[in-house]
């Protein structure tokens, strides 16, 4: 299911990055990959919008990670809150969705990177759970 509010905002903890979706946001997906650990210090969730249907009030504290050849991550430089990552070239951006206003209508469908995991971190075994990526096969057309 996804969210089908006319406006669905989002923040860092501090405030000092602020946006507002217009579409649909795509499910929540946990990366357990150990990128993820690292920079969220647990597996992470992620739902997803498109770029273009993202509308930043405020990004000045806003910083870009280069965090592999092929991807980045976006944080609050004031409070550290980790925020999105992104694929270089996509037309989809990846948030975290601990950051958004709404999340009461978004499910976890699905975990990725799944063989990165720690013998502490529990999977969902009724949903599909990815050794690796899961290749796009979730992302908003």
């Amino acid at each position: 299911m996804k969210i089908n509010s006319d406006k669905i905002e989002g923040q860092c903890l501090c405030g000092s990055i602020h946006f507002t979706i217009s579409e649909p946001l795509r499910d929540i997906i946990v990366c357990h990959c150990n990128q993820c650990q690292q920079w969220h210090g647990q597996a992470a969730f992620y739902s997803q919008a498109k770029i273009n249907a993202i509308a930043f009030d405020n990004d000045e504290s806003l910083k870009w990670y280069r965090a592999s050849s092929q991807a980045e991550r976006g944080f609050c430089l004031n409070c550290g809150s980790s925020l999105f990552w992104r694929l270089d070239n996509s037309q989809h951006l990846s948030i975290t969705a601990g950051c958004l206003s709404q999340h009461e209508n978004l499910s976890v469908v699905a975990h990725i990177y799944c063989e990165d995991r720690p013998e502490y971190d529990i999977v969902d075994e009724t949903l599909p759970c990815y050794a690796g990526t899961s290749a796009g096969k979730f992302d908003l057309l």
